[in-house]
């Protein structure tokens, strides 16, 4: 019997660590602009970061 979060088994971390790349890379393409790309790279993080934050495991 699996008691708890089956999260580590066979494929399921591949999965869910797949999915939040992929939202995260989603967030950043709806959130930046070309008028954006003329600010630097750490600008540009600090601006995205308190929403794209991902919550640990």
């Amino acid at each position: 019997m699996i008691i708890g979060n089956v999260l580590f088994l066979e494929e399921s971390l591949d999965r869910y660590l797949r999915a939040q790349e992929g939202a995260v890379d989603n967030h950043v393409r709806q959130k930046v602009s070309r008028v954006d790309l003329i600010t630097s790279d750490a600008e540009i993080v600090y601006a995205l970061l308190p929403e794209a934050r991902v919550a640990p495991l």
